[in-house]
């Protein structure tokens, strides 16, 4: 921690350069969730709701409870979207299918992640 906030004292733009990759993976996460949705039938749950929500679930996901945030993401969306009128098989499809989506994704630079680079290995 001592280390990265001494580089972006060194190079404060960087910091704006993090904050702008960020907005612009909540907003990419954002516009799947919203497509996962329709794609689900959900028609009371559009973009705005979801960008409400959704960093409040993705958030909650990653606490110490479950394995990769099964169950915990699930039950977030059934907290969340019941009292707009989601039924909670639906709302439970929604979290394992943004989990699917985000395995999916995420295997396509597994080859990368495990072939990657070794000259800049830390020992």
């Amino acid at each position: 921690m001592h280390t990265g906030v001494g580089r972006l004292r060194q190079r404060p733009l960087a910091a704006l350069y993090v904050v702008g990759v960020g907005l612009l993976y909540q907003g990419a996460m954002v516009l799947a969730a919203t497509a996962a949705a329709r794609s689900l039938g959900m028609t009371n749950v559009g973009l705005t709701v979801l960008a409400a929500f959704l960093p409040a679930v993705l958030i909650s996901q990653v606490l110490p409870i479950g394995i990769s945030g099964l169950g915990v993401r699930e039950g977030a969306f059934v907290l969340f979207l019941t009292p707009l009128g989601v039924p909670t098989e639906q709302a439970v499809a929604l979290g394992l299918l943004i989990y699917a989506l985000t395995l999916v994704v995420s295997l396509i630079g597994a080859p990368a992640f495990a072939l990657g680079s070794r000259r800049n290995a830390v020992v």
